[in-house]
């Protein structure tokens, strides 16, 4: 700024001094007359081209056909560009520095902007890979969790035997019901409650009731028979095995001895076959 308004006040200078010199030269210039300097701070003047005289004039005087017009300014016009020429310049020297500020501005928003988009993006990664982790581990386990229940879970296998008439003695034994099942450990149990019926009061009516389950489980069991009135007796029987193969088991019932032809032996209840896949030996 300083050397602007240096230059600015070398060229004002140089037209003073050129003034001075016309006016040193012979030339006779009146000042103090009204509107001389004029409103524009400028001191206009009309120059005799042949006499050399300076006349200076009030601001719109037009000068005759053999003068020149001339004009320089004041004082107060150097001084009134001066500060023109300085407001301008702080202006934009505020300007530029209020530009900088804002690239600064700028590029600290940016840079904040881009590390804020990669916190955030990692955050995302992580959390998603966390996520993703755990599903996975909880899926696992899960899926653990299932096949080892699977493995340990009994299965019940259930068959209701409705009513029944056992066989007479005289005949062969009868298959009541049967189960079969997958390869395995199972225990298998049947579960039944008779009842001997006979209309004859004065006769002994007792039986006996035999019955088989699978191969080598056996029981019986006795029902009185007196008095023309129903009596009623259960029987329970259980065994376990494991095999690799399918097993078919059966029930099987009949009367062993005893009764009459006017009396007969009924029976309902369950077979049942649990799985033990979780069995454990007891040493």
């Amino acid at each position: 700024m300083a050397t602007s308004s240096h230059r600015f006040q070398t060229r004002i200078g140089t037209i003073v001094a050129a003034a001075m010199v016309l006016s040193f030269a012979g030339a006779t210039l009146a000042l103090g007359v009204v509107g001389i300097p004029g409103a524009d701070k400028l001191i206009h003047a009309c120059y005799q081209n042949m006499s050399g005289t300076l006349r200076a004039v009030p601001v719109g005087t037009a000068c005759s056909t053999q003068e020149t017009a001339l004009a320089w300014p004041t004082q107060a016009y150097v001084d009134g560009l001066v500060a023109t020429e300085a407001a301008a310049r702080s202006v934009a020297v505020a300007a530029e520095a209020a530009a900088r500020l804002q690239g600064d501005a700028n590029t600290i928003a940016a840079a904040k902007l881009y590390t804020d988009q990669q916190i955030a993006g990692n955050a995302t990664a992580t959390t998603t890979y966390i996520d993703q982790h755990d599903a996975t581990t909880l899926a696992a386990a899960q899926q653990y969790t299932n096949s080892q229940v699977a493995a340990n879970a009994s299965t019940v296998y259930s068959k209701r035997i409705d009513y029944f008439e056992v066989v007479d003695s005289d005949e062969p034994i009868a298959v009541i019901a049967q189960v079969t099942l997958p390869p395995g450990i199972y225990v298998v149990m049947a579960s039944l409650l008779f009842g001997n019926t006979a209309d004859l009061t004065a006769q002994d009516n007792s039986r006996v009731a035999f019955c088989e389950l699978g191969v080598y489980t056996t029981s019986h069991t006795f029902l009185g028979g007196f008095g023309g009135r129903e009596y009623i007796a259960s029987m329970t029987m259980q065994f376990a095995y494991s095999s690799e193969f399918p097993q078919t088991h059966e029930l099987r019932c009949k009367e062993l001895y005893g009764g009459t032809d006017r009396s007969y032996v009924s029976g309902q209840g369950y077979l049942i076959a649990i799985s033990a896949n979780n069995y454990v030996a007891i040493p």
